[in-house]
């Protein structure tokens, strides 16, 4: 498979630091992510598609960076790669580590944790996101494919898809019901109709 950026490209991030692309890890509707390094360490490069690559969405990069991660078992944004030639951008974030595995491998049956394990696997992702709430942010990017755990140890690490992690401003977080996430709910919001517009403060 190959990407927008070739193997060996370089890069000077804005505060200075040089890394150069390893490999394309994987593509998404926004971008690509590359395996990129930087003084003998890895880490991952998101880099958009043109599409995506929007000053709405470079602002939205650098609030959350400026603000950091409210929790480690995000893989937030460290630090943004904005060429000097050309429209398109991308960021910095951790790499995520290869013992982690995925919902869908849980779901597949690829591994078999405790029923303990999933317990504890569920309160450290639900203190995630309280601690990302409590920042004023909400994460809206609901997908099997951003939850990664060591299911046996329960560690959890999220994928921050920053374009739906948003900075809101008023005092209370809102939540809009979606009628296509219904999977995802809990069954008191289940029970919300899809007419009302009346948002759920938490």
């Amino acid at each position: 498979m190959e990407g927008q950026l070739r193997n060996g490209t370089l890069f000077t991030s804005e505060s200075g630091n040089r890394y150069e692309v390893v490999s394309l890890l994987g593509a998404g509707g926004q971008g690509e992510v590359y395996d990129v390094q930087c003084n003998g360490r890895h880490y991952a490069l998101k880099w958009y598609f043109k599409g995506s690559a929007t000053a709405r969405q470079k602002n939205i990069l650098e609030t959350i960076i400026a603000k950091g991660s409210p929790d480690a078992s995000f893989l937030w944004p460290m630090e943004l790669i904005v060429p000097a030639q050309g429209d398109l951008y991308g960021y910095i974030m951790p790499l995520r580590p290869k013992n982690y595995k995925s919902i869908v491998d849980l779901m597949k049956k690829r591994v078999n944790p405790s029923f303990y394990t999933l317990c504890r696997t569920a309160f450290n992702l639900t203190r995630g996101y309280q601690k990302l709430h409590a920042m004023g942010a909400k994460y809206q990017d609901i997908s099997f494919g951003n939850l990664f755990s060591i299911f046996c140890v329960s560690n959890v690490v999220l994928f921050s898809n920053v374009f739906n992690a948003k900075i809101n401003k008023e005092k209370a977080l809102q939540i809009h019901p979606r009628l296509d996430l219904k999977r995802y709910y809990a069954h008191s919001l289940d029970r919300i109709s899809s007419s009302s517009r009346c948002p759920l403060s938490i």
